[in-house]
């Protein structure tokens, strides 16, 4: 009597091969050991490819083929979008709480609602997400390469450059006890940058164009979202020079 074929035991999908492509599950033909274990938490962690690192790295080389790879329906090989931004907000948070005098690019925000100040650093955050995927419509808006396309851009490029951003300002605060201020504008600066790289891969007139035009953008959106979030609410307090 023939073999019965292994099956997978997530989708159970016939397996031919070391994966289901089904589901893509790598199958193993053995149970794991110790070494097998530890071993597996480093390549994940530490692979130039896949991992974090190797997705950070390859966004900063050549981030249109990372987001447009995505856009075509490419995915389980780097980290999605989704999960680039979760995984930031996660490491954001536990920075904010184990480094509490220091504020995540730079900024320590208060609003008033109904006289009561609240502390909202992911709320200036998620400030600065959605200016770059406005600025980035408006700038862009004549390469026709639609919302969803800028969603993936914007997720990626914030993701990566902020997570980025804390590793070195936890280095510059902490380990050499440097004073820094205004981490947002270079953040912003950055990914103003990453963006036309990805929009403008090829021609560096272009990239020398759109550029600033795009940072001009980010600007006036800034001003417009801190003065309504000052007229719409009681009142906004920024911990940042300058603000008062």
């Amino acid at each position: 009597m023939p073999s019965e074929k292994k099956k997978c035991s997530i989708c159970a999908t016939e397996i031919e091969g070391k994966f289901c492509h089904g589901c893509g599950q790598k199958i193993g033909d053995k149970p794991l050991n110790a070494f097998h274990l530890i071993s597996d938490a480093f390549n994940n962690l530490l692979s130039l490819d896949r991992s974090i690192f190797g997705l950070i790295k390859h966004l900063f080389s050549d981030p249109y083929f990372i987001i447009n790879n995505y856009r075509q329906g490419n995915s389980r090989y780097f980290l999605s979008p989704s999960r680039l931004t979760i995984l930031f907000l996660i490491i954001a948070g536990l920075y904010s709480y184990f480094y509490s005098e220091y504020a995540v690019l730079g900024f320590y925000g208060k609003i008033k609602i109904n006289g009561i100040m609240i502390k909202v650093e992911y709320f200036f955050l998620l400030i600065l997400y959605s200016i770059l995927i406005l600025s980035g419509l408006i700038a862009y808006f004549r390469f026709k390469k639609g919302l969803v396309f800028h969603l993936i851009a914007s997720s990626y490029i914030f993701g990566s450059t902020a997570l980025v951003f804390i590793i070195i300002s936890w280095i510059l605060k902490d380990l050499l006890n440097l004073g820094i201020d205004y981490e947002f504008i270079p953040f912003m600066i950055i990914c103003a940058l990453q963006y036309t790289r990805v929009f403008a891969k090829e021609s560096l007139k272009l990239k020398l164009i759109m550029t600033p035009i795009h940072i001009f953008v980010m600007g006036v959106l800034f001003a417009i979202y801190m003065l309504s979030i000052y007229y719409l609410l009681d009142g906004i307090n920024l911990k940042l020079p300058g603000f008062g």
